[in-house]
């Protein structure tokens, strides 16, 4: 899942599998919010998709969102939403994001998200629906540090994107050959934040060696661990955004086809690269 936040100048964070997108805006100033003391913070979602042929909707209920201002004075936390909105983060995939919150801020320096779950469920493609339980989400929060803390100064912005990882969040219980053989999720919430502004993409197309584009390939980014996963669309199509600039290893895995690995792809900040794929039938 990603948030974003923006302003006169734009950052965004980015959560992977679930990708929250925050989008802050700030002012310079402190004290109580003033016209020349506050920016507008924008929080949009977005998902890095949950890689099951047997889900079809994968929902999160988010309650409230926090974020923490360690320059505030009294209490350092600052609610950019409390409105209850439910989200299938299905929809939410190779970049896709949607507003969670859009307000003003104090300036000064955040280094947490606290975003409060009320609810999570899925549902498969045999009709079942499995309500999960949420560890601490609803009474205090999922805290997800910002790392590094975003410095907010005069005319400056900041866009952040926090990842919810599907894939590694809800665990499938029981035998996941068939649909039918699935007996349950457990809800365990992994979300990572980062900085739009030091972060870049890797895109492209997965396609056979008919050159008939794949659907339902899970790609991901490597840095000794799986920084990011997504999956292609009916297109064979996929985006893995908010990547830290660096070097990566994309790895491409679809049931009945010979995995493929490159290793090499450098990411820079703000930029795209392109890297596509051909995977042969076993």
């Amino acid at each position: 899942m990603r948030f974003t936040t923006r302003s006169n100048t734009r950052q965004r964070w980015h959560v992977s599998s679930l990708v929250l997108l925050v989008f802050l805006g700030f002012l310079a100033g402190c004290g109580n919010p003033t016209n020349s003391q506050t920016g507008r913070m924008r929080v949009v979602m977005t998902d890095d998709p949950f890689p099951a042929a047997y889900v079809s909707s994968a929902m999160v209920t988010i309650t409230k969102v926090e974020a923490r201002n360690q320059s505030a004075d009294g209490s350092p936390f600052v609610t950019l939403s409390d409105q209850t909105k439910t989200y299938n983060l299905l929809t939410l995939q190779n970049g896709i994001t949607t507003e969670l919150a859009n307000l003003e801020v104090l300036a000064g320096t955040y280094d947490q998200f606290r975003l409060f779950v009320g609810a999570a469920s899925v549902t498969l493609t045999d009709g079942r629906t499995f309500n999960l339980t949420v560890p601490s989400g609803a009474s205090s929060g999922l805290k997800v540090n910002i790392s590094p803390a975003i410095e907010v100064s005069s005319q400056l912005s900041a866009e952040l994107t926090l990842d919810f990882d599907l894939s590694k969040s809800f665990v499938a219980q029981g035998n996941l050959t068939t649909a039918a053989g699935i007996t349950g999720f457990l809800f365990k919430p992994v979300i990572r934040c980062t900085n739009t502004s030091t972060t870049g993409r890797i895109t492209g197309t997965v396609r056979d060696t008919s050159n008939v584009a794949l659907e339902g390939v899970t790609v991901s980014a490597i840095q000794d661990t799986v920084v990011s996963t997504t999956l292609t669309s009916s297109t064979g199509q996929y985006a893995l955004v908010a990547l830290p600039a660096g070097t990566y290893t994309v790895k491409a895995e679809k049931t009945g086809y010979i995995t493929l690995q490159q290793s090499g792809a450098s990411v820079t900040a703000g930029n795209a690269t392109t890297l596509n794929f051909q995977m042969t039938p076993q």
